[in-house]
């Protein structure tokens, strides 16, 4: 009955052992894969994960500042255009 108990735990443990290698593969693909449209100077640095996520965090406030600037852009195009028209 003990072997039984054991045999079930050690099993119970090999499954949960296998799905937390699985979840860890997974979240270093996804890792692997934001680094990828990161742009880095050299891009073949090797990032760890803090650093990879710090990075995309001031991509992505990079990003919208420009999206900011361009719209602040066509805003004022447009109102001169408008201006000039009148």
């Amino acid at each position: 009955m003990l072997n039984i108990r054991f045999e079930q735990k050690l099993h119970h443990r090999m499954i949960a052992n296998a799905r937390e290698r699985d979840r860890t593969e997974s979240v270093n693909n996804a890792f692997n894969r934001l680094r990828r449209l990161l742009p880095t100077i050299p891009s073949n640095r090797k990032l760890s994960k803090i650093e990879i996520l710090r990075l995309a965090t001031s991509y992505i406030r990079h990003l919208n500042n420009i999206c900011q600037a361009i719209k602040w852009f066509g805003l004022y195009i447009l109102y001169n255009n408008i201006n000039d028209q009148s």
